[in-house]
């Protein structure tokens, strides 16, 4: 089963690409940015403004669903 995600109208600082909200649980529910993978926690991003940082680890198989989600919006657009 795919974990829940949603685009966002928040963009990466760094990339300027759409941010997406990948939850696999409500204790892991992150944003992630589809192009450089920084990361930050869901909660502290929207309410709080904070930053994405490239220095967490995202597993290769939450990659490799962020890039599947990457390529079909972008065969859509």
């Amino acid at each position: 089963m795919d974990p829940f995600y949603q685009y966002l109208s928040v963009k990466c600082a760094k990339c300027g690409d759409d941010l997406i909200r990948v939850a696999q649980s409500e204790a892991d529910d992150r944003v992630i940015c589809p192009t450089c993978f920084a990361v930050g926690d869901y909660k502290r991003v929207i309410k709080e403004s904070a930053g994405l940082t490239t220095s967490v680890l995202v597993s290769e198989d939450t990659k490799k669903f962020v890039e599947q989600l990457r390529a079909r919006r972008t065969m859509m657009l």
